[in-house]
């Protein structure tokens, strides 16, 4: 590339950032030396740009460090010492990559000390099969990193509460909060939200310490949240459901009835919203959808900003149904063009061809029972697109219907 390179300087200057800009080590590093190579030349050309003239033989067109902000190292196995020789090179790195190499591997507090103060510009530190037993090294994030931006706790990486905290508060910008498995109570977990008032993506996994409470302030503490995932938290209930229905204006919802409480969670993304609920008040839920006539809309909207709004799909999963709750269904949440059941029990085939029709804006119904169903004749799906004018597809457990 030498030839090319020296053609147009600013040819040269484009290719070498984007050339530079992220290191990804490979398994084959054995044999390809890849790793290497890669630090030789940034130490030769640090070397060279600190004393050109002590340094002339290592002479170097570009201080090549400085391009490099991606250093993905998990797949290799390097010692300590290197990475700090290949950070004191790059100190501008903004995302660093490190994995358990050959099984898993220990950072102790001094070592993450090391590393996090030659990461001034980080934005996100990604640990891969490494684990971190001391609950007061990632300090060294909080004291150093302050461009962080994601935040990525697994089970293995051990963090104290109050250097949780500290990171909230320290480091201003961050969008990106995944707690794993830790046990956080709400006089840590409330504050540390408060603290993160730009987030965009919380994930909270099995954290069985926080209470209702803490789930019910999330949406007032992050405003600008646009993906939720919350699982395995037995204190997911109704109320933090329809908090949720309420803050991404969900238009498809997702609902399936669980037995056990720790099997309790919420993903919510855009208008999208997928749900497990333990004990779920289904009625409480159909009422918040309800569907009001135009005349007592235009008079809820002038009341209250915070109206419902209308759903336009729903999937109910294992749910206990009968024929007048089936009814209340397709009569509050009318404007529903496309509805799904499974695993259903007690409705029979007549119910379903008596009810259905309610919903005039239906294009697609799907239900699958738990048990074998009564055969859906042709006489029975011509009548229902008559009865439905827009319903386009019927799968009646596992038959296909289209309108001809």
């Amino acid at each position: 590339m030498l030839p090319s390179c020296l053609v147009s300087r600013w040819w040269n200057q484009l290719a070498t950032e984007r050339l530079w800009y992220r290191f990804k080590g490979l398994k084959n590093e054995s044999k390809t030396k890849s790793f290497a190579k890669f630090l030789k030349i940034l130490q030769q050309s640090q070397l060279y740009f600190e004393d050109p003239v002590k340094n002339a033989d290592k002479k170097s067109i570009h201080k090549y460090g400085k391009y490099v902000k991606i250093l993905d190292l998990e797949k290799l196995k390097i010692s300590h010492e290197k990475l700090l020789e290949t950070l004191d090179c790059c100190p501008r790195i903004e995302q660093l990559i490190l994995g358990g190499q050959a099984g898993n591997r220990v950072l102790n507090k001094e070592q993450m000390y090391d590393i996090a103060k030659r990461l001034r510009e980080l934005r996100l530190f990604k640990f891969n099969e490494i684990e971190i037993n001391d609950g007061s090294a990632l300090g060294a994030i909080a004291e150093n990193c302050l461009l962080l931006e994601e935040l990525i706790l697994k089970r293995d990486i051990s963090c104290d509460g109050p250097v949780l905290l500290d990171i909230t508060k320290n480091c201003k910008r961050l969008i990106k909060l995944d707690i794993q498995e830790k046990y956080y109570e709400d006089e840590i977990m409330l504050p540390c939200l408060s603290n993160c008032p730009n987030l965009i993506f919380l994930r909270i996994h099995q954290c069985i310490s926080i209470s209702e409470l803490l789930l019910l302030s999330i949406y007032k503490s992050c405003p600008k949240l646009t993906k939720v995932t919350i699982t395995n938290v037995s204190e997911i209930t109704t109320e933090f459901a329809i908090e949720t229905f309420k803050f991404f204006k969900a238009k498809t919802l997702i609902i399936q009835n669980v037995e056990r409480s720790l099997e309790s969670e919420v993903q919510a993304e855009r208008q999208s919203i997928a749900s497990r609920l333990y004990d779920a008040d289904l009625g409480r839920i159909i009422n918040y959808f309800k569907n009001d006539d135009d005349e007592h809309m235009e008079n809820k909207l002038s009341n209250n900003k915070e109206h419902h709004h209308i759903l336009k799909e729903l999937t109910l999963v294992d749910f206990p149904l009968n024929k007048t709750k089936f009814g209340i269904i397709c009569e509050v949440i009318n404007q529903l063009s496309k509805l799904e059941l499974s695993g259903v029990e007690k409705l029979s085939k007549s119910d379903i061809l008596e009810v259905i029709p309610k919903l005039k804006n239906l294009r697609h119904f799907l239900i699958r029972f738990s048990h074998p169903p009564e055969p859906l004749l042709d006489e029975d799906s011509d009548q229902l697109f008559q009865k439905c004018p827009q319903l386009e597809l019927i799968i009646w457990h596992l038959a296909r219907n289209e309108r001809k």
